[in-house]
């Protein structure tokens, strides 16, 4: 499993390594450039993040669809693991370069403001142990479990919108979805969006569900009855998507 999510990476690494690359060299050079050269740079640079978000995503879907469904997939469907390794392999190398992506994206615009910042002395009236006085002030009064359960939701969003777009692509390259695959693909999309909504009101009625969203805070208990049903519905996903490979799959 390991081997295979090294593979996976290394073979996503030069998709990424330049992109992310050019970015955060901009994101230091542009606020050493005059003012309304630096303004400019910002707003092409925020554009970026989007950017980079949307290619990011791409990227993982199409090496996805290339390695499964196209003529590598006879090379990767008859490598001596089973197909839960293949695609667990896949969805891990995906969350991890998502994760990578999003901190590269948030330390590019850290080191853009930071260098601006001191450019023009933002930091001239307070002194360095004035600032990390007021961090440890801001620090002691910060709510570290709402945080803590609000990453692990984002963290299971994550995993179910991966497995979600798996599973669409994997449902689509089956002998049933030869012609009008953008179609069906549309239309599984919104039966996927359907069977989630009612997915997470159904978690929401169990007895023991619902005494927990009574007895704990609102945002507390939504995060995790959201965790909770983003958990089950990537199970569903990830069981579908070995269902259809080992049993309907067709190799373009």
């Amino acid at each position: 499993m390991l081997k295979l999510i090294k593979n996976e990476l290394l073979h996503s690494y030069r998709s990424f390594a330049m992109v992310f690359g050019v970015f955060l060299i901009a994101c230091v050079i542009f606020p050493l450039l005059p003012l309304e050269v630096t303004l400019i740079g910002t707003i092409f640079t925020t554009l970026a993040m989007v950017g980079i978000s949307v290619a990011v995503t791409v990227t993982i879907l199409r090496n996805y669809h290339s390695s499964m469904f196209k003529k590598p997939g006879y090379l990767t469907l008859t490598l001596p693991v089973s197909t839960h390794e293949i695609v667990l392999s896949k969805i891990i190398a995906a969350i991890i370069w998502i994760i990578v992506s999003s901190i590269i994206l948030f330390l590019g615009i850290f080191i853009l403001f930071l260098i601006g910042a001191m450019k023009y002395n933002a930091f001239a009236d307070i002194s360095i142990m004035e600032f990390i006085n007021t961090l440890i002030g801001t620090l002691d009064n910060f709510d570290f479990v709402n945080l803590a359960s609000a990453q692990i939701y984002l963290l299971a969003q994550l995993i179910t919108s991966v497995t979600g777009g798996f599973v669409l692509i994997t449902m689509v390259q089956t002998k049933y979805t030869r012609n009008y695959k953008a179609l069906i693909g549309a239309l599984i999309f919104i039966a996927f969006v359907f069977i989630s909504t009612i997915t997470t009101d159904m978690i929401s009625q169990i007895p023991s569900v619902a005494l927990f969203v009574t007895s704990y805070s609102n945002q507390f208990a939504l995060l995790w009855l959201g965790i909770l049903g983003n958990l089950v519905l990537s199970v569903i996903f990830y069981a579908i998507t070995i269902y259809v490979i080992n049993n309907m799959i067709e190799i373009e």
